[in-house]
């Protein structure tokens, strides 16, 4: 039987597109995870059959946004069910089944296998901490240069307000979202360039340079709070990524599932308009948090969210077998992927 990494391997050689969302999660029996864009690539032709999918296994697929046709994500969803269409009769020994982060995107895929759960638990709570450092930011905003985070929503003149971003000179990149969003990314770079509140903590040089987890980690806890902006999301791994490192979350009311981890305490949701994204900014800075309960209770919800997708397993004899443990050590392992295709992303 192939290992973990080997089959990664394997992957990566026949699927070039989207290759750090395509990992196997479990070797006995075999379960890959990936994004329904493998679905829609087949569709268009951008996908190579791999001998993988002709033995039994099983694919646990999430959406790449909210299950909506949006601005972002139209037309996709017909291109998603033919290509899985295809599959199917391509691989009858592989079984499909749709992670959705909610229930009632259940509804956008009738008829199609799934299971509850929500992938920011995959961010692992070891690559982020509560570091005791001297504050130099008002707010910490970690997001893409992209139309959809809403970033004219940010008050970037009257706080101290750390910016990481990702984003590429060429537009070749499957991270882009196409030429609109490549011209704002320069526009929005050259505006906040100017501005002397803003730290770009990874723009250095003339250049973007990828951040390790430990640098965003310290750029976090130098924050006294995090941003979020975006109406509409798929992963949001920055949530987490606040919330582990201990700071509340001002966030716009969304769809997408991000809200599965955030709560009455760590954030403050807000309609995505400025002058209530700056009344929850001025709350959280008058306010007391307790870090450390920040970060223990989405510890808690993360393992609550695995404990919730073995329930819903089990009820299927070939996973009864299963040691869950593992598979969530391993299923949690996308996250390195995801971290190493960002950083190829960036250094390309």
């Amino acid at each position: 039987m192939y290992s973990i990494d080997r089959i990664v391997s394997i992957l990566r050689k026949t699927y070039m597109l989207s290759r750090s969302f395509i990992v196997p999660i479990y070797i006995n029996p075999l379960i890959i995870f990936c994004q329904h864009r493998i679905f829609r690539d087949l569709c268009l032709g951008k996908y190579e059959d791999n001998p993988i999918f002709d033995k039994e296994c099983y694919i646990f697929s999430c959406d790449n946004w909210a299950s909506e046709d949006t601005k972002y994500h139209f037309g996709e969803k017909d291109l998603i069910l033919k290509g899985l269409h295809d599959f199917n009769i391509r691989h009858p020994k592989a079984k499909v089944f749709f992670l959705h982060p909610q229930e009632e995107y259940s509804k956008n895929w009738p008829g199609i296998p799934y299971f509850i759960f929500n992938r920011n638990a995959l961010v692992k709570p070891e690559n982020f901490s509560i570091v005791e450092t001297d504050k130099k930011f008002d707010f910490v905003y970690n997001a893409c240069f992209y139309k959809y985070k809403n970033h004219d929503l940010m008050p970037d003149d009257r706080y101290n307000i750390a910016t990481i971003t990702y984003m590429k000179k060429e537009d070749k990149s499957s991270y882009m979202v196409g030429k609109e969003d490549y011209d704002y990314s320069h526009k929005l770079l050259d505006k906040y360039r100017s501005k002397r509140n803003i730290f770009l903590p990874n723009y250095i040089g003339g250049k973007y340079n990828f951040l390790e987890n430990s640098q965003i980690n310290n750029i976090q806890n130098q924050s006294r709070m995090g941003l979020i902006l975006s109406e509409v999301e798929g992963m949001c791994i920055v949530s987490m990524e606040y919330l582990l490192s201990g700071l509340p979350v001002v966030n716009v009311k969304n769809i997408g599932g991000r809200d599965r981890f955030l709560d009455s305490y760590n954030s403050i949701t807000v309609n995505p308009d400025k002058e209530s994204i700056d009344k929850a900014i001025k709350t959280i800075l008058d306010s007391k948090y307790d870090r450390q309960r920040i970060r223990d209770k989405v510890i808690f919800e993360i393992n609550k969210e695995f404990e919730n997708l073995e329930k819903q397993m089990i009820k299927y004899e070939e996973f009864r077998s299963i040691d869950y443990n593992l598979l969530k050590e391993n299923f949690k392992e996308v996250m390195k992927y995801y971290y190493e295709g960002m950083q190829s992303f960036i250094k390309k």
